[in-house]
């Protein structure tokens, strides 16, 4: 039975450690959204992260050892990264747009996202280091002869190859596979 607690999770769909030791939430508490660790099966809740602004997509990297998450009002949002290890959280970088659907690569090194500046016509998929926070690849579809907009949670397929859907309106979408280092295009 889970014990009942004064706060809600929004904004997000937690994320489960695969050792099945917990759960990475967005939640409110009080006024405040933040991240947190929800330990199982205790129920202990470990407040990450101590700010009034909002947060939300979470993402944990595949040794669980790092958990990105996008914190800021809209429009000036930043994607930071807590690490678990050494208990900190830091600023990977920030821009303007919102920020949302992160994805880290299996090895940890970078994080993918979608960056939407104005509208869902004007997104972008980033992939950024994620030590340094320099941008890496950045791939916009809008010059596109057709009316693509991206749709769905991009992923890592390996490394160097990452797969995102578009679509153009309530029925048709195409699945991409995109070489990220080799800069290929491969639509299926």
């Amino acid at each position: 039975k889970i014990p009942s607690y004064d706060w809600s999770a929004v904004f997000q769909i937690p994320v489960w450690l695969t050792d099945n030791s917990g759960l990475f939430s967005i939640v409110k508490i009080y006024d405040q959204v933040e991240l947190a660790f929800i330990s199982i099966p205790s129920y202990d809740i470990e407040i990450i992260t101590n700010t009034t602004e909002p947060k939300h997509s979470i993402a944990v990297s595949p040794d669980q050892e790092l958990v990105a998450f996008v914190s800021g009002e809209k429009g000036k949002e930043a994607i930071w990264v807590y690490d678990r290890v050494i208990g900190d959280a830091y600023k990977l970088n920030q821009s303007s747009g919102q920020k949302t659907m992160l994805a880290i690569s299996p090895s940890g090194e970078k994080i993918l996202y979608l960056q939407t500046v104005d509208n869902f016509f004007d997104s972008k998929l980033v992939v950024t280091d994620i030590e340094s926070g320099e941008i890496k690849h950045s791939i916009d579809i809008s010059n596109n002869s057709s009316r693509d907009r991206f749709e769905y949670n991009p992923i890592w397929i390996d490394e160097d190859t990452i797969a995102f859907t578009t679509g153009f309106d309530n029925y048709s979408y195409r699945i991409w596979l995109k070489k990220s280092l080799l800069n290929e295009n491969h639509r299926h």
